[in-house]
């Protein structure tokens, strides 16, 4: 069995627009899903300091070069349900 779906999935979306993310002090355990939008996270900054208990990470950084303040994503997991990249 992968979670309970017979209540369904939460999903919270929301963008940081700022420099200084941190996700233990954003994400709690009341959404599924958690996509975070403007992360401003760079190549240079590792999965641990992005990662939020009892989720799985998936992020897309800015590219090293790119100047701007914007960009970056990261989609936040609860652990209990299955997933995965797939690349096309």
């Amino acid at each position: 069995m992968i979670g309970d779906c017979s209540r369904g999935s939460s999903l919270y979306r929301f963008s940081v627009r700022e420099g200084d993310f941190k996700p233990q002090s954003l994400i709690t355990d009341d959404f599924d899903i958690i996509a975070v939008l403007e992360t401003w996270a760079k190549e240079e900054i590792t999965d641990a300091e992005l990662a939020a208990d009892e989720y799985v990470l998936f992020r897309k950084d800015r590219k090293n070069g790119d100047y701007t303040k914007r960009g970056g994503v990261a989609l936040y997991i609860q652990h209990i349900l299955k997933s995965q990249v797939c690349v096309v």
